[in-house]
């Protein structure tokens, strides 16, 4: 068997194609990754302010006058979201993957229609050929209860899912109800993600999607907002290497990373289609490639 896995990625958009190549013929599946596309997070104020809150985020190290930032971004309402969104999804239907994984804040504000409106119609661009699945990301669920699952299923469908392609397994997962620290949910849901893997142990490779990164630098690193709290990250941990996961893919912190571990499967945090966060951090807009390479003597683990 020799197989070999490219990334071709940008911090808002990402494309993996994997081969398989037997005796007879050559089977190919690829798929492009899109986050955080989190239509309203830009909107301004009735002055034409950007939210302080982002401020913040963007430039924690500086200052900047108030008018430098809505030049910079050229925000009105949620022209540059949807202007970033419509490049992503040109790109996509240009590249022809055979699935789409969207991992998550498909909107800033969960249940407002204006924004659940403006997602619907970007993500009706996709071509019908490519297979669109989600996950979701904590602006998508009003709290991490049983109903407000039941309200975000009712929207998108689905809350996980789990499914093979030519011998490859893809898995979505709930990582807010990892984080929710409701016991019971919790362990339900680490029982269907350990049930799931347990029915594709046998395909080539595997790839899990979900939006909170597991961990953004180091396993043993403090709970925060941007990954799991530490009882969850180690049995999910273990459990991705029992399993033997190819690789973890997620969104949130709305910068591009790639996160290598020997204690976990690599890690590709995806930067967001929407509001880039943090000091040189760039949207979906503008394109970055980065090419990663499987092995054939080490397909498990990419490099760069």
């Amino acid at each position: 068997m020799n197989r070999r896995t490219f990334i071709s990625s940008c911090t808002g958009l990402l494309l993996f194609k994997i081969s398989g190549l037997s005796a007879t013929k050559e089977h190919t599946v690829s798929f492009a990754q899109i986050s955080d596309t989190q239509f309203g997070m830009a909107n301004v104020d009735a002055q034409g302010k950007l939210s302080r809150g982002i401020r913040k985020t963007i430039y924690p190290l500086k200052k900047i006058p108030e008018n430098h930032y809505i030049k910079e971004f050229q925000i009105k309402k949620a022209e540059k979201e949807i202007e970033n969104c419509n490049v992503c999804i040109d790109a996509i239907n240009k590249l022809k993957p055979d699935f789409l994984f969207v991992t998550g804040d498909m909107v800033q504000h969960r249940g407002n229609e204006q924004e659940l409106n403006m997602f619907r119609n970007a993500i009706s661009r996709v071509v019908k050929s490519i297979k669109v699945y989600y996950v979701p990301g904590n602006h998508d669920l009003s709290g991490r209860s049983q109903k407000s699952i039941n309200s975000y299923i009712k929207e998108y469908g689905y809350d996980r899912f789990c499914f093979l392609e030519n011998g490859i397994a893809f898995i979505g997962i709930n990582t807010e109800i990892i984080n929710s620290k409701k016991q019971s949910l919790c362990d339900s849901h680490f029982e269907w993600v350990a049930n799931s893997l347990n029915k594709v142990k046998s395909a080539k490779q595997i790839f899990v999607f979900g939006h909170h990164p597991i961990f953004t630098h180091d396993m043993n690193e403090k709970d925060s907002y941007s990954n799991f709290n530490k009882t969850e990250r180690s049995r999910y941990i273990d459990l991705f290497n029992k399993f033997k996961v190819s690789a973890y893919h997620c969104g949130h912190t709305h910068k591009f990373d790639i996160v290598e571990s020997q204690h976990c499967c690599k890690q590709v945090i995806v930067g967001a289609v929407g509001i880039p966060l943090g000091i040189g951090a760039t949207s979906g807009y503008y394109a970055k490639n980065n090419w990663i390479e499987i092995s054939k003597a080490n397909p498990d683990c990419a490099k760069l």
